[in-house]
C-alpha cells in the first residue's frame, strides 16, 4: 500500500482531535448532518483508510456537527478553539495543495454548463425559461463583475431547492471562490433540505423589502418547493392578493393553511366567504 502524504495524515489527525473534543458518536454525526456523515465513510476517513483529502461538503458537515455537539453540552466551541467551518475549509485546501491533489485547470461538474458560464450559449435561455428575468439577470451577474459571489450564491439556492444538485453545487463553489462567506456553510446541507429552503426564503424576503416582487416570487416559490414552506406559501399568496390575482392568492393561502399557517387559513376562509356570498347574490339575481 502506498504511503500517505504527511499533509493528509496531519489533516486526518486534526479531524480526530476535533472528534475527540466533541465527545459525540458516529450515529450522532450522521443524524445531525442529515445522513451526509454516513458511519462507514466517517469511520474510514478518521481511521486514515482513504487515500485523498475528504471532500469539502463532508468536512463542512463534520465540523458543523462537532461544534453542535459541544454546544449541546453547554460549552462554547470557539472557546475550545474548535475553529469555524471557514477555518477548516482553509485547512482542507492547504492539505489538498500539499498533497498535490489540485489539478489545474479546475473542471466543473457535468450538468448545466460544460463550458465556462461566461461563454455558455445554452445557459441564458435555460435560466430565462426556468426563473424568468430574475434568473437571466443572476446568470449574467454570476459570470463576471462585482456581484459574482452573491449572484452565484442566489443561483445555487434556487437550483438546490429544485434538486438540481450538479448545477447548484457548481454555482455554490463559484460563490465560495468569489469570497461569499455563507457559501461554505451551505455546502454542509443536503440539496432540497430545510436549510437550503431557508436560504431561499431569506433572499425572497430581502427582495420583497426592496420592492422587487417579481424576484421575491421566484425565491418564495423555490422555498415552497419539495414539501413546502408555510410562510413562503403565505407570502406568495399576499403578493398575488396585492396584485389583484384572487385565484392565485387563494391557491397559495390554501397551501399555506394545509401546512399549518394560521393567518393563511383566515385569509383563505375570508376569500372563500366572499366567493360564497358572490355566488348567492348571483343566484338571487337570477331568481
Amino acid at each position: 500500500m502506498a504511503e500517505h502524504p504527511k499533509a493528509l495524515d496531519d489533516f486526518v489527525a486534526e479531524l480526530n482531535a476535533l472528534y475527540i473534543l466533541a465527545g459525540c458518536t458516529l450515529p450522532y454525526l450522521r443524524r445531525h448532518s442529515q445522513d451526509v456523515l454516513i458511519e462507514s465513510t466517517t469511520s474510514e476517513i478518521l481511521a486514515g483508510h482513504r487515500a485523498r483529502v475528504p471532500k469539502l461538503p463532508w468536512v463542512a458537515a463534520f465540523v458543523t456537527a462537532c461544534r453542535a455537539a459541544v454546544g449541546e453540552a453547554g460549552l462554547d466551541p470557539d472557546d475550545l478553539g474548535m475553529g469555524t467551518v471557514q477555518d477548516w475549509a482553509v485547512r482542507r485546501a492547504e492539505a489538498e495543495r500539499a498533497c498535490g491533489e489540485v489539478t489545474p485547470p479546475r473542471r466543473t461538474p457535468t450538468g448545466m454548463y460544460t463550458a465556462d458560464p461566461k461563454t455558455s450559449a445554452e445557459g441564458a435561455p435555460k435560466f430565462l425559461r426556468r426563473y424568468g428575468t430574475t434568473g437571466l439577470r443572476l446568470f449574467h451577474a454570476a459570470a463576471s463583475g462585482a456581484a459574482v459571489g452573491e449572484a452565484a450564491y442566489q443561483l445555487a439556492a434556487l437550483l438546490l431547492c429544485y434538486g438540481r444538485d450538479t448545477e447548484g453545487n457548481a454555482y455554490l463553489r463559484r460563490a465560495g471562490e468569489a469570497g461569499h462567506r455563507d457559501a461554505v456553510d451551505l455546502c454542509s446541507h443536503l440539496a432540497g433540505s430545510r436549510a437550503v429552503r431557508g436560504v431561499a426564503h431569506r433572499i425572497a424576503r430581502a427582495y420583497q423589502e426592496d420592492g422587487d416582487l417579481d424576484a421575491a416570487l421566484v425565491f418564495f416559490e423555490a422555498a415552497a418547493s419539495r414539501g413546502g414552506n408555510a410562510e413562503a406559501c403565505f407570502r406568495i399568496g399576499l403578493i398575488h392578493a396585492e396584485r389583484g390575482a384572487a385565484r392565485e392568492a387563494v391557491t397559495w393561502f390554501r397551501r399555506a393553511a394545509r401546512l399549518g399557517h394560521g393567518e393563511a387559513f383566515r385569509r383563505y376562509a375570508a376569500f372563500a366567504g366572499k366567493a360564497s356570498a358572490t355566488m348567492c347574490a348571483a343566484r338571487v339575481s337570477r331568481a
